[in-house]
């Protein structure tokens, strides 16, 4: 009887191991792991105080707004990630920070920050900081004792082990205009040995890798339509995915870009065609150096390529050729002192006269031909100018604008009073001024007309005028 027992319990536990094998011949076993880990860096930031940094104090957070009186504090911790393998799963993070001063009830978050390039001895309010939170609070508590307070940040580890690195900030949690006044202290790590100091604690699991199967070589191109381009046009992003020449399809790809250097920030994930390919349409909000990445990964391996291009600020058409014309124009009435005086026969020449008293600082020296040409000498203007800026013909004034007119503004400068120059400038400014541009005047006279045509655009600059 003892025997036909162990018989049945030996058949069923060889039944059960056959359940369990059977279709994982190829299965992968992982290993559970815990680690505690400090931040390398901490600090807070002060609305009221933006320039100054508190490297070895101890962590704020506040909320106070009471139109129009508004003050905000929030703290930042970066950690090393570096540690973990980038394959791994995390089981749980958790954020440990100890809150020994509470004034009033305050909802704090538990945000993630894409820059991680900071020092606590350099940390400031800027606009680029405030931009940086992520819109999204990972998780929220209402802290109104001395205590504890832990927030999960599972998600928020979990998409920063590729980069190695994570910035959390604990911020007020509240609605735009919403009128309350808290705060709260927490211990930092600038105190060496102290227990409540804030600590990351993470579980996670690290697959052991199954037998290496025969894999094929995965390649990944990405391109785009131009390599330069304007802020706010669309931008086209193509590329390929192949394993051994062959088109991988169905796959998702991510797209992520980088402005001037600046932490990666995803745009997309697209999924491959039949014939392996992708095709996205973006546009960059921003001009600088913009790096392009695309990144696949699959079954514990990555592959990704890269481009760049430049985002240039959008320029205007019709208002580059207005001030671009404006310049040719203005400078040789300026420089030469040219009047165009009609001849009996019905043609022009340009007779130089001598200018007694020359405005905006331009000295310019008489000169005297013996006989006048028969026909008009011809006028060239050599234009220089910084880039993104348009010159005005003249060397010496566009290094006192700065390199040239800045884009939609028309800079206008006339010569002692004349007739037809006046008719030529007053017409000049009315085009412009009723094309939406917007002009400034240095002259001698007011043009009455045009200022009350045009009281929002037209600026005058009255230089000696006549007694």
């Amino acid at each position: 009887m003892e025997s036909t027992k162990y018989f049945k319990a030996m058949l069923v536990t060889l039944i059960l191991i056959l359940t369990f094998t059977e279709g994982h011949v190829d299965w992968t076993s992982s290993e559970a792991n815990a680690v505690i880990l400090k931040p390398i860096q901490d600090g807070y930031i002060d609305s009221l105080q933006p320039s100054v940094d508190f490297s070895g104090s101890n962590l704020y957070v506040e909320y106070y707004y009471f139109k129009p009186h508004s003050r905000q504090r929030w703290s930042f911790l970066l950690f090393n990630l570096t540690g973990i393998p980038r394959d791994s799963k995390i089981e749980s993070a958790e954020l440990y920070v100890y809150a020994f001063d509470v004034h009033g009830t305050l909802r704090v978050g538990a945000y993630r920050s894409s820059d991680t390039s900071w020092s606590e001895r350099e940390l400031y309010w800027t606009q680029a900081r405030i931009s940086s939170v992520s819109q999204r609070a990972a998780d929220t508590k209402q802290l109104s004792n001395i205590a504890w307070y832990v927030f999960n940040v599972s998600s928020e580890v979990k998409e920063s082990l590729r980069d190695g690195k994570l910035t959390l900030v604990l911020k007020p949690d509240y609605p735009e205009g919403f009128e309350h006044a808290a705060s709260a202290v927490f211990y930092s790590s600038d105190q060496p040995g102290r227990f409540n100091s804030p600590r990351l604690e993470i579980v996670y699991a690290s697959p052991t890798p199954s037998p290496a199967q025969p894999k094929g070589k995965v390649t990944l191109k990405l391109s785009v339509e131009s390599h330069k381009i304007q802020v706010g046009t669309d931008l086209t992003i193509f590329g390929g995915l192949k394993i051994d020449g062959s088109p991988l399809k169905e796959k998702t790809v991510k797209i992520e870009y980088s402005l001037e250097g600046s932490a990666w920030t995803p745009i997309s994930k697209v999924e491959t065609d039949s014939d392996g390919t992708f095709k996205l349409r973006w546009k960059p909000e921003k001009e600088g150096r913009l790096r392009l990445r695309a990144t696949f990964e699959d079954e514990g391996y990555t592959v990704e390529d890269s481009t760049e291009l430049e985002v240039e600020a959008k320029s205007t058409p019709l208002n580059m050729a207005y001030i671009t014309v404006a310049a040719a124009a203005l400078a040789a009435i300026l420089f030469l002192g040219v009047d165009f005086m009609r001849r009996r026969r019905g043609r022009y020449r340009l007779l130089e006269r001598k200018i007694s008293k020359p405005e905006v600082g331009v000295v310019v020296t008489e000169t005297r031909r013996p006989e006048p040409q028969e026909t008009a000498p011809s006028l060239k203007v050599k234009v220089e100018a910084e880039p993104r800026y348009v010159s005005i013909g003249h060397r010496g004034l566009d290094r006192l604008l700065g390199g040239g007119l800045r884009p939609n503004y028309v800079v206008a400068l006339t010569s002692p009073s004349c007739d037809e120059v006046d008719l030529l400038i007053h017409r000049f400014l009315e085009v412009g001024l009723e094309a939406g541009n917007s002009a400034l005047y240095v002259t001698k006279r007011f043009d009455i007309e045009l200022a009350n045509k045009h009281p929002k655009k037209l600026y005058h600059v009255i230089c000696n005028p006549p007694g």
